[in-house]
């Protein structure tokens, strides 16, 4: 998942194909059906804001960018570690997560909406972070949630020459920190009431001089997570859409055991339980073509039930397209944990989507995808002495074919 900074205003003949599946319970990324990514960005700038203790990053817009990504390492030729992103209405940003005496290098790629993505751009100038006395990095920082009070105790080892410490929270013990506020010196804790139920908060801590000189920020605390009824899930995004299949990912809920899906062709309903999964992600196969499906999506836990409220998104299946259905799906190989199938290519096909189940009425679990090469398609990680039904399907920019079918087996 992405990390989002701060923003700021501105012929048909036999083959078989290759492919290593492994169970067919981690689909691929989405497809890029053809054409480049967008072009690298330039004028890339980067300025020290001495007022708010913070780098400016700067950079001109790009055609067809759907985000862009920055970029920043102490070295202007090598170890760039990506910060986060921003979405195409922007064209700058500013980094916070910097240390006094410290050089920082920056570079932004363009990313579009199929997730193909630029180059690097040119670094940008050196910008060298002002004053060498900072205090040193605060310590021992601990997240304790107080039930009594429905709040979070923040507390740390205090540090010599420390003036204020400023407290940083995430719901990301990797990224994403935001500045919550400060405390004197006279204080080596504090307590955050701005928190959520069934939400994981993560803390880091600063030390600040009388001359507002920081130290880095602290290494992260433990999470703590807020009891109460998990929230819906946030971030629904559509990420794949075929004639036949709506692939849709979204935030991890932390205290969410599973997703409840709701399913409807239209948005007033009736929507249908289609059932609960434990990933953030649903594979939504076996529909009809040029239709538009809604879905609401719940968090639910063992200890609480079901989110009050559901998040909602719709999308809508493509055209059928013009390919044929494959022809000779055939398992020609097997083990007790794998088996290999081959079938005849599909004039126009750009690749073939295999999906399989262990019964006939499915569901079906999508595997990924094979292109045409001179070897076989091999799914591992299967059960011993156990009955497959495999589906597979073109597909290319126009749409996915029909589905062949064929029942194959593993050995004891």
């Amino acid at each position: 998942m992405k990390k989002k900074l701060i923003i700021i205003g501105i012929v048909s003949f036999m083959l078989v194909f290759a492919l290593a599946l492994t169970g067919c319970n981690n689909p691929t990324g989405p497809r890029n059906f053809g054409g480049g990514g967008p072009s690298a960005p330039t004028g890339v700038t980067a300025t020290y804001d001495s007022v708010n203790k913070e780098v400016h990053i700067t950079w001109n817009h790009v055609s067809n960018a759907t985000y862009y990504n920055i970029w920043r390492s102490e070295n202007v030729n090598s170890g760039y570690i990506e910060l986060g992103y921003v979405n195409s209405s922007y064209n700058g940003t500013w980094d916070e997560e910097i240390v006094a005496g410290h050089t920082y290098y920056y570079k932004v790629d363009a990313e579009n909406s199929s997730g193909q993505r630029s180059a690097l751009s040119a670094a940008s100038s050196a910008v060298t972070i002002p004053g060498s006395g900072a205090p040193a990095v605060p310590t021992g920082v601990t997240a304790t949630y107080d039930s009594a009070n429905s709040r979070v105790l923040v507390q740390w080892n205090t540090v010599s020459n420390a003036y204020w410490y400023n407290i940083w929270v995430s719901e990301n013990q990797y990224s994403g920190f935001t500045e919550l506020g400060f405390v004197t010196s006279d204080y080596n804790g504090t307590y955050d009431y701005d928190i959520v139920p069934g939400h994981t908060y993560y803390y880091k801590v600063d030390a600040e001089s009388s001359s507002n000189q920081r130290s880095a920020l602290s290494a992260v605390s433990n999470g703590v997570t807020i009891p109460g009824t998990p929230s819906a899930p946030t971030g629904l995004n559509i990420i794949e859409r075929t004639s036949n299949r709506i692939k849709i990912e979204w935030t991890p809920v932390p205290t969410a055991e599973e997703y409840r899906i709701y399913q409807s062709t239209s948005s007033y309903g009736p929507y249908e339980y289609l059932g609960a999964i434990t990933d953030t992600g649903l594979n939504n196969w076996d529909l009809e073509p040029n239709t538009t499906y809604y879905y609401q999506i719940s968090s639910w836990n063992s200890s609480y039930g079901e989110s009050s409220t559901r998040s909602s998104i719709s999308a809508s299946t493509t055209s059928r397209g013009t390919l044929s259905t494959p022809t000779g799906l055939n398992q020609y190989a097997n083990s007790s944990t794998s088996l290999s199938i081959s079938f005849n290519a599909v004039s126009g096909a750009t690749g073939y989507d295999i999906y399989m189940s262990t019964s006939y009425s499915g569901p079906y679990n999508y595997c990924g995808y094979a292109y045409a090469l001179p070897q076989g398609t091999k799914i591992d990680d299967l059960t011993p002495n156990t009955t497959y039904y495999i589906r597979v399907t073109a597909w290319n920019s126009s749409g996915e074919s029909y589905a062949a079918e064929y029942t194959g087996y593993t050995s004891y």
